[in-house]
């Protein structure tokens, strides 16, 4: 029950200024730059994924990888990757990390960026993480981390099938 005599509460209402908006998109550039990094993160992890298992046609990868498929989101292929050891614990952490401060870009209804407190609680699962460091920064070191060590994972995997697929070796 509200007391009559209390003024109703307006809030305040002002036009944009031009450094508003020009605030606004430099954040979301910090959000569009974490959500490409984090795709292109995902992408090496399901290249990762389709050279580790047997051979199979583009309609099964699609069936597997794209809409309902078993290992279509990020999470899923970051859990099976680790479940069956493509992963070492750092790399999984961080792109636990990464997937988080992904989604915490991707589904907000309010401007983020990387000095925000909720995306720098998120950054603070990064390896190399402190206090006062630049989490931009630190997110892009760690995605490439990341891809620099699923791609050398990849390499040992294409060495394994060469050498496997050598005439005179034994299967």
């Amino acid at each position: 029950m509200t007391d009559e005599s209390e003024e109703p509460k307006i809030l305040s209402v002002r036009p944009l200024t031009t450094a508003d908006y020009i605030k606004m998109l430099s954040e979301q550039s910090e959000a569009g730059n974490a959500l490409v990094l984090a795709g292109l993160v995902e992408d090496w992890l399901q290249k990762l994924l389709l050279h580790v298992a047997r051979p199979m046609s583009n309609k099964a990868a699609k069936a597997l990888f794209e809409g309902a498929g078993h290992l279509s989101t990020f999470s899923a292929k970051i859990e099976i990757a680790y479940a069956f050891r493509m992963l070492g614990d750092t790399t999984y952490n961080d792109l636990v990390a990464i997937k988080n401060i992904r989604n915490r870009f991707a589904h907000t209804i309010k401007f983020v960026s990387f000095s925000s407190e909720e995306i720098t609680k998120a950054c603070e699962r990064l390896t190399g993480w402190h206090k006062g460091c630049d989490n931009s920064a630190l997110y892009l070191a760690r995605t490439k981390a990341c891809v620099d060590d699923i791609s050398g994972r990849i390499e040992r995997q294409l060495w394994v099938h060469a050498l496997q697929d050598e005439p005179g070796s034994r299967s």
